[in-house]
């Protein structure tokens, strides 16, 4: 298959910055909780261990299921696949938001209702007339994986 075959793909924030957000948000939380909880002030340094240990957890798990992931499938048809795509994103709580034709090439948008959008992201379906790229978190790509024939 040529590249030229290839929908384009929208680029998440990437493996090292998602790790640096998780680790970073972690690390401070669990300094705080543990100057608090444990009554040691950070001149000790045991707040600081402590929170860059479970830094260093929380950016390895957030990592694992929030970075972003691309899935790629052969398909026969634009209007076939999506027939396929639409009830499994629809089981996941995603509705249809945006879509835009460029060329041969169709692209979808699929997010989630109220509060749970913002904190789920959205899917990302780039169409051509061979391919499907699908992007989106890493947990959401998983799911589409065993869920999409």
């Amino acid at each position: 298959m040529s590249d030229a075959n290839l929908p384009s793909e929208p680029q998440g924030p990437g493996i090292a910055l998602t790790f640096l957000y998780y680790f970073a948000g972690t690390s401070l939380v669990g300094a705080l909780l543990a100057n608090q909880l444990l009554r040691v002030g950070f001149e000790t340094g045991i707040p600081n261990q402590l929170g860059t240990v479970l830094g260093l957890v929380g950016g390895l798990v957030g990592t694992y299921f929030n970075r972003t992931r691309t899935l790629q499938r052969s398909i026969r048809g634009k209007k076939a696949f999506l027939n396929q795509l639409n009830p499994v994103l629809s089981d996941l709580g995603y509705t249809l938001v945006e879509e835009a034709a460029e060329a041969a090439e169709l692209q979808l948008t699929y997010r989630r209702d109220g509060l749970s959008a913002l904190l789920s992201g959205s899917v990302y379906v780039a169409l051509s007339n061979q391919v499907a790229t699908i992007t989106s978190r890493a947990v959401h790509i998983r799911s589409l994986e065993k869920r999409l024939p």
